[in-house]
């Protein structure tokens, strides 16, 4: 793909362009194009840019798509290519345009935060959970409603608060946090009714309230009775909380107030861990490692890299940034290898090597549902041959596949490539191959009960009948036609 622009560069491209993410945008959009030439004109409170196609003059848009952020056109997406109406490439503009929404409004919350704090706590990755987050900022941050920030142990929590604050009617009043594990029970009354004061015309968080005790509960559930209204767009501060564990389960358990719960939850906004976004590490390690490096030689070799990158990183971005803090710290080497790992943080290597173990395990007893799923790319913990492999079989599995070709495709010799296979997945590739069709044939049955078995062995990638219905039997304990039957509707 040929990806043709230029960009006239100011502080605001840097920031719009958060490492190359409008690259990494287009490669997620467009890669099924030639070529693609576009405009993208946006609009804030500061500026006005253009990119614009480099081998001629600006050429005038044949089309044009809105970028909208809050029922708001922020700017306009100039077509420069003819894209035919309810095309599937009008399709991937459309979501591109929505994307450069989102990008917008961390732009915003990147450059405001700057101004307001002296730091930038705009979220970063592109991620379809951090994709979802920002979706529900964007339509939490319209209302002035109270909210519940669900945030594990060291999420972003105060970033995602912050960009509520920045995004919403609020944003030029003062931001108020206010952290429940940081006070003394006997002055919380006090430190409530200062904190609530402070943040009138802006916004309150009150972060980790799970913490609190049943008496200290009670003395904020009776300041907001007395002070606290939903009318929208009065004085008072918008009203952010977060906790670490499900308050509804606690109100449940005894433990938490339901008056209380019932004020605070009127909207509930999941923060995603770490895990639950292992897509976003590497830009994670990346931008947390360059941000915090001491001199610039300092560099992670890709030994380390990687190791780094499949972890699960239970304490989140709080453990993620703390771990590389040290390892730039302490470590004696500017190459930071895992070997240099080792030697510095003996113990948080050894996690490291127990986590590898652990996933590698997961990987031998789900391999072909990730290629079901066709996750397989998330999959960083296999070796890079053994990955290139499952990825051409991802998404060849209808297709005649050998050993030998699959092994030219992961650029290794066949018997190295089939002991990565039994080595890693305790499997050969034939029979995760198999499985993986028969899982695809059985979706295809579900989808559509009235198949022929002989068209259904000929689309999953079985040129013999007597072949597929054995393998079918094999892993269903079933032949096909049984397990037809399954969704036929009983007749009466």
């Amino acid at each position: 793909m040929e990806i043709r622009s230029q960009v006239k560069r100011n502080s605001l491209d840097v920031a719009l362009l958060f490492n190359n993410s409008i690259a990494q945008l287009l490669d997620n959009k467009f890669n099924h194009l030639t070529r693609c030439d576009f405009v993208i004109e946006y609009q804030t409170c500061h500026a006005v840019s253009h990119f614009w196609p480099k081998s001629a003059q600006f050429e005038k848009p044949i089309s044009k798509i809105p970028i909208n952020y809050q029922r708001k056109q922020l700017g306009t997406l100039h077509l420069l290519v003819e894209v035919k109406q309810g095309s599937s490439e009008e399709l991937a503009f459309k979501q591109f345009a929505n994307q450069l929404g989102l990008m917008l409004a961390r732009l915003r919350v990147a450059q405001l935060s700057d101004e307001k704090f002296g730091q930038s706590f705009a979220l970063q990755g592109y991620s379809a959970e951090i994709n979802k987050l920002e979706r529900l900022i964007e339509k939490c941050a319209n209302t002035l409603f109270p909210l519940v920030l669900n945030a594990p142990p060291g999420s972003e929590t105060l970033a995602t608060a912050i960009s509520i604050h920045m995004l919403s009617d609020k944003k030029a009043g003062p931001f108020v946090e206010l952290d429940c594990t940081s006070i003394d029970a006997h002055n919380f009354e006090s430190k409530l009714k200062q904190a609530f004061e402070q943040a009138q015309n802006g916004s309150l968080l009150i972060a980790n309230v799970s913490h609190l005790p049943m008496s200290q509960q009670t003395q904020l559930n009776a300041l907001l009775t007395n002070q606290y209204s939903l009318r929208q767009n009065t004085s008072q501060p918008r009203l952010l909380s977060s906790s670490e564990h499900n308050l509804y389960a606690r109100v449940n358990q005894g433990l938490f107030s339901r008056s209380l719960f019932e004020k605070l939850s009127f909207l509930e906004l999941p923060i995603p861990s770490i895990k639950d976004r292992k897509t976003d590490l590497p830009l994670l390690v990346n931008t947390l490692f360059d941000y915090h490096k001491i001199s610039a030689k300092q560099s992670l070799a890709k030994d380390c890299f990687d190791l780094l990158s499949q972890y699960d990183w239970p304490g989140n971005m709080m453990q993620l940034e703390q771990t590389l803090v040290k390892l730039i710290a302490l470590s004696y080497q500017d190459d930071i290898s895992s070997e240099v790992l080792k030697q510095t943080l003996p113990e948080f290597s050894q996690q490291l090597e127990n986590s590898a173990v652990q996933t590698l395990g997961e990987h031998r007893k789900s391999i072909v549902t990730i290629l079901f799923k066709k996750q397989v790319a998330e999959q960083r913990a296999l070796h890079p041959s053994l990955l290139k492999a499952l990825i051409y079989m991802q998404n060849n599995w209808q297709q005649e596949i050998t050993l030998t070709g699959l092994a030219n495709q992961a650029f290794v010799s066949p018997s190295h490539l089939s002991y990565l296979f039994k080595n890693t997945l305790n499997k050969s590739f034939k029979q995760i191959l198999a499985e993986l069709r028969i899982e695809h044939a059985k979706a295809m049955i579900a989808q559509d009960p009235n198949i022929r078995i002989t068209d259904l062995c000929l689309e999953v990638g079985f040129g013999d009948l007597s072949h597929f219905e054995k393998i079918f039997r094999r892993y269903t304990g079933m032949s096909p036609r049984d397990y037809k039957k399954q969704y036929k509707p009983y007749r009466i």
